[in-house]
């Protein structure tokens, strides 16, 4: 980002935040930085989920948000324009609901990934725009105890990186997951146990890395181009052995010239 553009961080609850720029301090790659709550009137319980930033608020794209319980919601970019101090609704939740997933989009279609691994894959446009205070429609038909994950853009020239609570993981082309119409049930992106859940879902390129978290507070960093590719409807491959009684719990990545530097 530029120093000059606006920061829109979303928050679990629904709430849009602004930041500029250059509201924050240049330090080194090593600093640990400032808490999150010095800079944005966060209540207690409410975290950031999503930070996208924006040099300009163009007419033409929208905002698509995601919920833990299946909703999405698609806003102009441009009611997001005018800063409040407070923070504003960007989407109003259920009870227990929370928002995980936020993108701009223009005319790519949407995917949104369950924790039991299913998939839905639906054009940006089978959702209308709506107004901030909005609920949302349902963007995936969730199964009791089923959870969203991961909302992805989908983007043809990359892959679709899925990884496993067991360790397992995958890539898999964009071509593989079908297009098919919002609110369904979707398809299977991986093949799980039934123990096992799938803990996130990405684009990749293969220079990117790959950082994968355990609940020991291990962290091991891969490439992408060390996770082999192979079809949507399969288990995957192990990307790191866990100890007993440990599980992955969380997958990132990154560019590679990002980690670099």
């Amino acid at each position: 980002a530029s120093r000059h553009d606006y920061l829109l961080c979303f928050s679990n609850k629904g709430r849009l935040y602004w930041l500029r720029v250059y509201q924050l301090p240049m330090v080194s790659r090593t600093s640990k930085g400032k808490p999150i709550v010095n800079y944005l009137p966060l209540e207690e319980g409410e975290v950031i989920t999503a930070v996208l930033p924006v040099a300009s608020f163009d007419q033409d794209k929208t905002v698509v948000m995601a919920t833990r319980q299946g909703t999405i919601k698609r806003v102009a970019l441009a009611d997001f324009s005018r800063p409040r101090q407070s923070g504003i609704i960007a989407i109003n939740l259920d009870s227990g609901d929370a928002l995980v997933g936020v993108a701009l989009t223009q005319e790519e279609d949407v995917m949104l990934f369950s924790k039991m691994g299913k998939v839905i894959r639906f054009s940006n446009d089978d959702v209308r725009v709506m107004g901030r205070g909005a609920r949302g429609v349902r963007g995936i038909k969730l199964k009791e105890n089923d959870a969203m994950v991961s909302m992805i853009v989908a983007d043809e020239d990359k892959q679709i990186l899925t990884v496993a609570s067991s360790g397992f993981g995958k890539q898999s082309k964009v071509a593989e997951f079908r297009r098919t119409g919002r609110g369904g049930q979707g398809i299977i992106a991986m093949q799980l146990p039934e123990t096992v859940e799938l803990v996130a879902a990405s684009g990749v390129d293969n220079d990117d890395d790959i950082f994968l978290i355990t609940s020991g507070s291990t962290l091991v960093r891969i490439s992408a181009n060390e996770v082999s590719t192979i079809g949507r409807n399969t288990k995957g491959v192990r990307l790191l052995r866990l100890k007993s009684g440990e599980d992955l719990v969380a997958a990132q990545v990154f560019s590679h010239e990002m980690v670099a530097e």
